[in-house]
């Protein structure tokens, strides 16, 4: 009886290993599909660059205020 569970464990941890470097594989595989497609991810990237930087300098500046009020 404990073999059998010990093999059906083994088992078990086998498929799940297997199904984890698919959905790895899958995923790279994704990955390198998507950096080749250029034209939808320069002008998403070029957007984002500016509402990160450019867009968040009243964030900034106001966080700044009030950290050299308290200090």
């Amino acid at each position: 009886m404990r073999l059998t569970s010990l093999l059906a464990w083994i088992g078990r941890q086998a498929t799940a290993l297997v199904a984890f470097i698919g959905r790895a594989a899958q995923f790279i595989w994704s990955i390198l599909a998507a950096v080749a497609d250029v034209r939808t991810w320069v002008p998403l990237t070029a957007v984002q660059v500016r509402r990160i930087g450019v867009d968040s300098i009243p964030v900034a500046l106001f966080i700044a205020l009030f950290t050299g009020i308290v200090l």
